[in-house]
């Protein structure tokens, strides 16, 4: 399902999840020029470099999203 969505994204970078570390996926961000920013796998043996200033932009999409959710809560009471 992420390949398909991954043929409408565009952008210099790719940023997901540990869900998403495998090396097919990552070859198929990379085939369509975008830098995969993934953080790796606890269990994985070769971990592949990871840009952690790029990944902490991560950190502020999901906060946003998590304070709109709580505005919602609060404003549906």
């Amino acid at each position: 399902m992420a390949t398909d969505l991954l043929a409408h994204a565009s952008g210099e970078a790719l940023i997901v999840y540990t869900a998403y570390d495998s090396g097919e996926f990552g070859k198929e961000v990379r085939d369509h020029d975008m830098k995969p920013v993934i953080h790796p796998a606890p269990g994985r043996k070769k971990k592949p470099g990871l840009d952690r200033k790029l990944y902490g932009q991560r950190y502020l999409i999901e906060f946003f999203f998590h304070r709109l959710k709580r505005f919602r809560a609060i404003a549906t009471r």
